[in-house]
């Protein structure tokens, strides 16, 4: 694929999701079977292992083949809907929804912003180590 930069990024946050997460991977194994996206797991902490594994597999593939890999493969159980009562999954109590975690968006801070920020944090670190000194001062003073 000869794909720039600008396309590949817009394609990758189109398609990135952790739902085909598995399947993605296996893609990637076709064309890169020791990459180290494939040993990595995702995490609140690093939210971008699935846009990092098709901006990569936009280099081998295109994206009408991710999307088609993604229909194909069936993988993992199959999924029971429990908000639907059947003979199997009846029972007195309701369906419990799990919470959704929900991503936190750190702002990106440049310029004037960041050197403000930047200040008082050196500001509060200086008065905590201020107190600190003053607190070891006083108890060296009262073990002797």
């Amino acid at each position: 694929m000869s794909l720039d930069f600008r396309e590949k990024n817009a394609i990758a946050k189109q398609l990135a999701g952790d739902i085909h997460l598995e399947k993605d991977k296996k893609l990637l194994g076709r064309y890169l079977p020791q990459d180290r996206l494939l040993f990595r797991t995702a995490s609140a902490s690093r939210p971008d292992l699935s846009f990092d594994i098709i901006f990569l597999l936009l280099d081998f593939t295109s994206k009408e083949n991710i999307l088609a890999n993604r229909e194909s493969i069936v993988s993992g159980p199959t999924v029971i809907d429990l908000t639907k009562p059947t003979e199997s999954n009846r029972s007195s109590k309701p369906a419990v929804k799990k919470k959704s975690q929900k991503k936190k968006s750190i702002p990106k801070l440049n310029g004037p912003g960041l050197k403000k920020l930047k200040s008082e944090m050196l500001t509060r670190s200086t008065q905590i180590g201020s107190i600190v000194t003053g607190a070891c001062a006083i108890l060296i003073k009262s073990l002797k």
